[in-house]
């Protein structure tokens, strides 16, 4: 059974707050938030071959992009400086 669209990136959410607990204070960058989540998870391949619609982000790049957003906007991940990701203090 396919995976709903909308609900595809929150699979993340977890993985992110871990991976950036795991540096905390130190922020970090979005390829490494990355590779940490990739190094705990099993990604599809077919979310890392595929790339979103006029775009050059995989489907899994995407996702976690996603899972940031809302992490940010649930007021979880601070977005003071661009390029790292980190808690909020």
């Amino acid at each position: 059974m396919a995976e709903a669209k909308s609900n595809r990136f929150t699979k993340y959410f977890p993985l992110l707050l871990d991976a950036l607990r795991s540096t905390d204070p130190n922020p970090m960058r979005p390829a490494e938030a990355m590779a940490w989540i990739r190094a705990k998870e099993e990604v599809r391949a077919e979310d890392l071959t595929r790339f979103v619609e006029n775009g050059t982000q995989s489907i899994f790049e995407n996702d976690v992009h996603w899972a940031r957003f809302y992490l940010v906007k649930g007021g979880l991940l601070s977005n003071a400086k661009r390029g790292l990701w980190s808690l909020r203090a």
